[in-house]
């Protein structure tokens, strides 16, 4: 997720989040593949994957129907 991020690889980056790899993952000094993402495409998926947890998290759905 890291090296994906930083290399603004938002397919590389679309297809590890839809596998399940976690976006929250810290590199060596402490940095997020949102804060390293090398361009807005990447921190846009980033930043859909996040809102979509914290819906899920909000409504307590297993699955979120809430169309997020």
């Amino acid at each position: 997720m890291i090296k994906a991020s930083k290399a603004g690889d938002a397919e590389r980056v679309s297809r590890l989040l839809a596998n399940g790899h976690d976006p929250t993952t810290r590199d060596a000094k402490g940095r997020s593949p949102y804060q390293l993402a090398a361009n807005k495409e990447v921190r846009g998926l980033l930043q859909d994957t996040f809102i979509a947890v914290a819906c899920c998290i909000t409504c307590r759905a297993t699955v979120c129907n809430c169309g997020v």
